[in-house]
């Protein structure tokens, strides 16, 4: 049986994690977190996990400073059903048992989805239509929030071959098409981020260039996933926080189009390379 938990009261209220099977996964303040709720100053920074396996979960306080609590009582470890309030920091959390999600997708694209929506956070894609030349008039077509990452009459210029990112809830309808036509085509990468889709153009904007040793500026194309997975693990941590910004995860697919590639930045806030004025073209 497939398990979410709600957030039902705190700062937080409202956010929703589903729970992979047999996986021990941590909740907290900090990337220390496979769940990271930053709303909470209340709570450590991995403050309990929960691991579900054959229908049955338990949870485990990690050292945390002011505990973890189920139905009220503070807990070492305990096992928990449908329903158990969990309580750590400010926040309470229940155990949920999930709908079953993305119907006529295949195993691939439900592992891919889960993964993006299992996080917590709004996802978001950027899509790149020099890649493939029908997404500016998808994204029009099924009424999704999107910008170019291009501005300015260069930009109306090369809006057929432009960067575009959006924002993708849950219940979107162009989710099909870009799993069964686009993923393995590299379209483009998909990213979370606690943050407006103006705020996310804005910084994404900002890396459409870079410098090279001797100084010029080359265009960047990092919203493609076989650069994005060359590029981020040779970031040092400075470079890391900068590239990633408001954005907490990038999911890319890889050569195994069955193990989507996951990328974490480095809370290290220091400017580089990256500070400069956005890229215009």
């Amino acid at each position: 049986m497939p398990f979410i938990v709600e957030i039902v009261a705190g700062p937080a209220a409202g956010r929703k994690f589903d729970l992979p099977e047999g996986v021990a996964v941590s909740f907290g303040r900090t990337e220390k977190s496979r769940f990271v709720i930053h709303e909470d100053a209340h709570l450590s920074g991995a403050h309990f996990s929960l691991e579900c396996r054959a229908g049955k979960c338990r949870v485990r306080d990690l050292g945390s400073t002011n505990g973890t609590f189920v139905n009220d009582a503070r807990i070492a470890e305990a096992e928990i059903g449908l329903d158990s309030v969990i309580s750590a920091g400010t926040c309470s959390f229940k155990l949920r048992a999930a709908v079953e999600e993305w119907a006529g997708f295949s195993p691939r694209h439900k592992t891919v989805l889960s993964l993006l929506y299992g996080y917590g956070e709004p996802v978001f894609t950027i899509l790149d239509a020099a890649r493939e030349d029908r997404l500016p008039a998808f994204l029009q077509a099924y009424g999704v929030e999107h910008f170019s990452l291009y501005e300015g009459d260069g930009g109306d210029q090369l809006k057929d071959v432009a960067p575009y990112v959006a924002l993708l809830p849950k219940d979107s309808q162009l989710l099909p098409l870009l799993m069964k036509e686009g993923w393995g085509k590299s379209w483009g990468v998909y990213f979370n981020a606690q943050a407006t889709l103006s705020k996310v153009r804005d910084h994404l904007r900002r890396l459409l260039t870079v410098k090279d040793d001797d100084g010029n500026l080359l265009y960047f194309r990092f919203y493609d996933p076989r650069v994005l997975r060359v590029f981020i693990p040779t970031c040092t941590p400075e470079e890391s926080s900068d590239f990633f910004g408001p954005i907490s995860r990038f999911v890319a697919e890889g050569d195994d189009l069955d193990l989507p590639l996951q990328f974490k930045g480095t809370p290290v806030f220091l400017r580089t390379r990256f500070d400069r004025p956005a890229y215009k073209p």
